[in-house]
């Protein structure tokens, strides 16, 4: 684990594009529908049945590193643009993500005591 939160399989949800490149479309559609609908809550899922790997073997310096990139994904400004090119002048403003949500599924395996401690540690990391 690299401390860093892979969103690569969904199309890089978290990753600033750089002035002038044409965006991902996953985070040109996620910040420009954060923008327009200020009310909707954005959360970040970590997890799920095809990513159970992430929950197994927490020791605490990975827990550490997944909290840390956490708090700083939640920290993060994120700007939303107009087009499909990340353009100072098509900027429409910035969006920030409002939560996550663990959504820890071992593929029908059994928590055992380690991995309860664990999640609970990182949870209290969280907050």
């Amino acid at each position: 684990m690299n401390g860093k939160i892979d969103t690569s399989i969904s199309g890089y949800l978290t990753a600033i594009p750089a002035e002038g490149t044409d965006m991902w479309p996953s985070y040109r559609t996620w910040t420009k529908f954060a923008y327009k609908s200020p009310k909707t809550k954005i959360i970040l899922s970590l997890g799920g049945a095809t990513f159970s790997q992430v929950w197994a073997n927490l020791d605490s310096a990975k827990i550490e590193a997944v909290a840390q990139a956490v708090k700083e994904a939640l920290a993060e400004e994120y700007p939303a643009f107009s087009g499909r090119y990340a353009r100072t002048d098509e900027r429409l403003g910035f969006v920030t993500i409002d939560g996550i949500d663990l959504d820890v599924e071992l593929g029908g395996a059994p928590f055992d005591d380690n991995m309860t401690t664990s999640i609970s540690e990182l949870v209290m990391r969280l907050r």
